[in-house]
């Protein structure tokens, strides 16, 4: 990231150091780009109150400038990990309850009876080896990458799911029989044989 302090911005003037935080910008996260935002607030907080110590340090005496300059900067630097500690505990609390839902919700679709079923296939799919699509009508399934499985059920169903479910990929072969839900498909658990 492109900050003030870069001494490229202030010796290449033909360079124009929006383009690159642009194109920089346009590669990031929407997490990432909330996360720099609030630490650009964060900075400003910071600059803020020395900029008002700097006034300060003008106004009154150097001795007293000194003190205040060192409380100042302290309250400054305990804001800014004050409002950065709330924010992480919050981030931390609505993580915990949201993997106490899901944990809920897998135990709710984990319920017995299962849907008894064969492993026919397992499938590597990369979205990248075929044309990308345009328009609102995109197969969001064809965008996923990773295993994919085809399965035959009891009910002599063949069901192709792009996300295989519970169980890990890597430990599941073709003709391993396999307990799935009843309404999604999704494979809950490997059965003995």
């Amino acid at each position: 990231m492109t900050t003030l302090e870069d001494k490229s911005i202030w010796e290449n003037p033909d360079q124009d150091p929006i383009d690159d935080l642009g194109q920089e910008i346009l590669r990031l996260s929407t997490d990432e780009i909330f996360n720099r935002t609030r630490l650009l607030d964060n900075d400003i907080k910071v600059r803020v109150l020395l900029a008002q110590l700097i006034f300060q340090t003008i106004l009154a005496h150097q001795s007293q400038a000194l003190d205040a300059f060192f409380v100042i900067r302290k309250r400054a630097f305990y804001m800014v990990m004050k409002s950065e500690h709330m924010r992480l505990q919050h981030e931390q609390t609505s993580m915990k309850e949201k993997i106490k839902d899901n944990k809920e919700k897998i135990k709710m679709n984990k319920q017995l009876p299962y849907l008894v079923g064969n492993i026919v296939e397992l499938l590597d799919v990369d979205p990248n080896d075929e044309q990308e699509e345009e328009g609102a009508n995109v197969d969001l399934d064809a965008t996923r990458k990773g295993k994919c499985a085809v399965i035959k059920t009891s009910t002599r169903q063949t069901i192709f799911l792009p996300l295989i479910g519970l169980v890990d990929p890597a430990t599941l072969k073709p003709g391993d029989l396999i307990g799935v839900n009843k309404d999604s498909y999704l494979v809950l658990d490997t059965l003995p044989a």
